[in-house]
């Protein structure tokens, strides 16, 4: 049996669930993103919170802003409100729509992301949410819900295995910490401070300071109170 890198096996879930629904609903393209806390994403923008995987036309995600395209985003905002599906072309009648909201969904439509439905597949006892966006680039409203009618209960069960599988590969991909850094992450997560971590550890306290640092960036956090956020939701700790 042939094994897998981390690489390649990210590669062929994606590819795998990517055909599925391509068959099932026409999918032209999809979205695939999570993030370790809804309250963090509050505040810095659901953009730069999450890790994320797409296929979306790459000129839709210039315009809207690489660094925020989802930080104003109506589909974004939905699964993260509600565990309910959200269908794109529904988006226009959300109350209250503010100025970069509108520009956003003209900006998709311009760029045929205006037809399919987000997903959002939350995790961690609903403290780290997750979420998909497919695209039916082509499809009419009618023809997209007589798939998505036909093929829903499929399709929802398929996106929550694609979720719990995915999720952790691309975890691991992207999140690296060394034996080390996870044990002072842990005893942070206990609560000691680094000089009690460096008398559990046998290390010089500056040892311990400058592991926390290491952690940080591995995690890409900017507070250790983050880093540990970040491993224990991800279940690195």
């Amino acid at each position: 049996m042939i094994s897998l890198n981390g690489v390649e096996q990210e590669n062929q879930i994606w590819h795998s669930f990517e055909s599925f629904l391509k068959e099932k609903i026409s999918a032209s393209s999809l979205l695939y993103g999570f993030g370790h806390s809804i309250f963090t994403a509050k505040r810095i923008g659901i953009t730069r919170t999450i890790f994320v995987r797409h296929t979306h036309p790459e000129v839709a995600i210039s315009a809207l802003g690489t660094d925020s395209f989802l930080d104003h985003s109506i589909y974004a905002k939905a699964i993260i409100d509600s565990a309910e599906p959200f269908f794109w072309h529904l988006a226009r009648q959300v109350p209250n729509l503010s100025e970069q909201q509108n520009r956003q969904l003209e900006i998709n439509a311009r760029n045929g992301l205006n037809i399919g439905v987000s997903l959002s597949l939350p995790f961690d006892r609903g403290r780290g949410f997750g979420g998909l966006g497919i695209c039916c680039l082509g499809l009419s409203e009618n023809e997209f819900f007589a798939l998505w009618n036909k093929n829903k209960e499929i399709i929802l069960e398929r996106a929550q295995s694609f979720h719990q599988t995915m999720l952790p590969v691309m975890v691991r991909n992207r999140l690296k910490l060394t034996m080390r850094e996870k044990e002072v992450l842990q005893y942070s997560a206990g609560g000691l401070s680094a000089k009690e971590i460096s008398g559990q550890l046998g290390i010089e306290t500056k040892t311990v300071y400058n592991t926390l640092e290491r952690a940080r960036k591995s995690m890409r956090a900017t507070t250790t109170l983050e880093a540990v956020a970040k491993a224990q939701s991800y279940d690195l700790i």
